[in-house]
C-alpha cells in the first residue's frame, strides 16, 4: 500500500481519567491539544490513518508502528512537511561512510 503525505496534524483530544476519586466541583473540563507527525496511510470522509514509523525490508509487505486512526473533527490543523524523494519510506537513501 502507497502511503500519503508526510504531515503534521494538530488534534484535540479528551482528558483521561483521574488515577483516584476526584470530587465533582474540583474536575477541570479540559481538552488536550496533541500534536502528531506520521505518513497517512488513509483519508476517509471521517478520519486519517496516520503511521509514524515504517519499517520495509526486502521482500516483506511493508510494515508500521504505532498507527492511529484520528477522527477528522478532532483536527484542528493539517500541516504537509516537505521532504527530499530520498528521505521517502521505500527509497533508499544514499549514506557517505567516512
Amino acid at each position: 500500500m502507497k502511503l500519503g503525505p508526510l504531515v503534521l496534524l494538530e488534534w484535540e483530544d479528551s482528558l483521561g481519567c483521574a488515577r483516584g476519586w476526584e470530587l465533582f466541583e474540583e474536575r477541570a473540563d479540559s481538552f488536550v491539544t496533541i500534536q502528531s507527525v506520521g505518513w497517512i496511510l488513509k483519508e476517509t470522509k471521517t478520519a486519517f490513518t496516520l503511521v509514524p514509523h515504517v519499517g520495509r525490508t526486502g521482500g516483506e509487505p511493508d510494515q508500521g508502528q504505532g498507527i492511529m486512526v484520528i477522527p477528522k473533527r478532532c483536527v484542528l490543523k493539517r500541516t504537509t512537511i516537505s521532504i527530499s524523494s530520498s528521505a521517502r519510506p521505500g527509497t533508499r537513501a544514499r549514506r557517505r561512510v567516512p
